[in-house]
């Protein structure tokens, strides 16, 4: 929506409610997006922050707490993901209260952010959510970095439309977002390695409930890594619901017994994933 439309829309809230008109951070006129006032400035330093906190927060990486992540920022050592594999030691000193304890911390969480899905890679990236990425990545074609990126160039619509929920209009915003991010994705690709998901569960849906015997997010970890995706409900769409008691007469169970899902032990899973 342009300013102008902008403007019409909010003439007639209370004066007391209106939003306002420029980016009160780069003074660049907003658009609504979403029925939301917003900067379609992409190097404001907002959204900067933004994004770099977005990544920080999706990939749980540590050693980048708040505080660090606001001095790094404010000293513009970091302004993009990739350049928090650019910082060194003398650079963090500078910090106000980081010394080396701090950085090596800082660098273990490095280590354990540069290898990652592709989908995690790009949900990591403020461009969309994991669900949606997660929906992506399952559609052959769009299953490693190069081939979203080149889909994107290409401006393939109806390939993007092919994941779960994701409408012409909504592949349309993916791809300009991605193409307006595309010199920081590439930036950080040479610093990530992209792992390549299995193939035994492609295409299979799984939900998890009960007391599994191991922590779920290693389990939903497993189910990904084999080319899995797994919902948080029961759904027509959802194959296997992962239960501790297949024979219990939960929530879960009764719906994936209307909708045709099969209810699994753990023992069944680990049997599909070779484990």
């Amino acid at each position: 929506m342009t300013v102008a439309a902008l403007a019409a829309k909010i003439a007639n809230f209370p004066v007391n409610l209106q939003p306002p008109m420029c980016c009160t951070n780069c003074q660049t006129p907003l658009i609504l997006d979403e029925h939301w006032p917003f900067c379609p400035n992409f190097h404001c330093s907002s959204r900067v922050f933004g994004r770099l906190q977005k990544f920080v927060d999706v990939l749980d990486m540590k050693g980048a707490g708040e505080e660090t992540l606001r001095a790094l920022a404010k000293n513009q050592v970091v302004k993009t993901p990739a350049d928090f594999f650019r910082v060194t030691l003398e650079q963090f000193k500078k910090l106000e209260r980081k010394g080396e304890k701090h950085f090596e911390k800082f660098q273990t969480g490095l280590v354990s952010v540069k290898s990652l899905r592709t989908a995690e890679i790009f949900a990591a990236l403020d461009i969309e959510g994991r669900g949606t990425w997660e929906a992506i990545t399952a559609v052959p074609g769009l299953q490693t970095p190069a081939q979203i990126l080149e889909a994107a160039d290409a401006g393939n619509v109806n390939l993007f439309s092919k994941a779960r929920l994701v409408t012409p209009d909504r592949a349309t915003k993916i791809i300009a977002k991605i193409l307006e991010a595309k010199d920081e994705i590439l930036d950080l690709l040479s610093f990530i390695q992209a792992k390549q998901a299995g193939t035994k569960l492609l295409g299979l849906v799984f939900c998890l409930t009960g007391a599994l015997s191991r922590p779920r997010p290693k389990i939903e970890a497993d189910i990904k890594n084999a080319g899995g995706t797994v919902a948080s409900s029961v759904s027509s769409r959802v194959k296997y619901l992962v239960t501790d008691d297949p024979t219990s007469n939960s929530a879960k169970n009764k719906k994936a017994r209307e909708v045709g899902t099969q209810v699994v032990n753990e023992d069944f899973l680990n049997s599909l994933l070779g484990s």
